[in-house]
């Protein structure tokens, strides 16, 4: 109006021209600091309103950036706990599997010192137990790599300002992964020498099945072998009893050197073998 801006229409004013809508205790503040005695404000101090209203409406909007702001933090906060709760029990659930290592590792120990002792253990004995390792030590490696594949998506995963943190404990997490992976590998190599050293000894037994043993067969070439004095007898002997001695030296002989070839044959084969699976 011609006199001034009645309180009623401050509200009404404000949306119109400042695109702000003014709170109830707003409207009543600046009433209280520009109307006069008629509750209108003179023309004169329209400019006065507009500034009272801009201030309002950044009151405002401080107020919501406060309250994002503590929203966002309180955000932070609770994925922060979640996120040091999950690596909790990643470190955990890796100080049970290091318990593990350490028994598997002390089974395979064992199971090497009696496969070196006085009674070692039977072929069927050491299967049973290699397969016991070999199965442990899978799973144990199954769980340690599921560690490690759930710290890298809790990373990926985390708020930009909590990768800092992520990162810092999943490497601690990763770190003993690591560790229990070299021990898991030594174990797994202590098992392949028990399974070739079973094989080996295995290979030997049948060559030793299938081969006359060398003393036996020393023995029976020297009862074959004619003594001295049979000597002077067999040269004092017909000729018909010089030639059936000849005929059964000679067969003899061609025994032993076969017996020699086939020991000699199987002795390189069983070196060949060995150094085929060391390579």
């Amino acid at each position: 109006g011609a006199s001034g801006m009645p309180k009623s229409k401050i509200s009404t004013y404000a949306k119109e021209h400042c695109k702000f809508e003014l709170s109830p205790a707003d409207v009543e503040k600046i009433a209280a600091d520009l109307c006069n005695s008629q509750e209108t404000i003179p023309k004169e101090s329209f400019h006065k309103l507009k500034l009272a209203i801009g201030i309002c409406r950044e009151v405002e909007a401080s107020r919501k950036r406060l309250e994002e702001k503590k929203k966002k933090e309180a955000a932070l906060a609770e994925e922060r706990a979640r996120l040091q709760e999950e690596l909790a029990k990643l470190q955990e659930s890796l100080s049970k599997v290091e318990a593990e290592v350490q028994h598997v590792m002390e089974g395979a120990s064992s199971l090497d010192n009696k496969m070196n002792g006085e009674n070692p253990p039977t072929d069927a004995e050491i299967d049973s137990e290699t397969e016991k390792l070999e199965s442990t030590i899978k799973g144990l490696k199954d769980t340690v790599f599921e560690s490690c594949k759930t710290v890298s998506k809790l990373v990926q995963g985390s708020d930009p300002t909590l990768q800092p943190l992520a990162r810092l404990e999943g490497t601690k997490v990763e770190i003993k992964a690591r560790q229990h992976n070299l021990k898991l590998d030594q174990v797994s190599l202590s098992t392949e020498k028990i399974k070739e050293a079973k094989a080996k000894r295995a290979a030997q037994v049948a060559a030793q099945a299938e081969t006359p043993d060398a003393t036996s067969a020393d023995a029976a070439a020297a009862d074959a072998a004619p003594s001295e004095d049979a000597k002077m007898a067999d040269a004092e002997a017909s000729s018909p009893l010089a030639a059936a001695a000849e005929a059964v030296a000679a067969p003899v002989a061609a025994a032993m050197e076969a017996v020699t070839g086939a020991v000699a044959s199987v002795m390189a084969g069983l070196t060949q073998s060995s150094e085929e699976k060391k390579e």
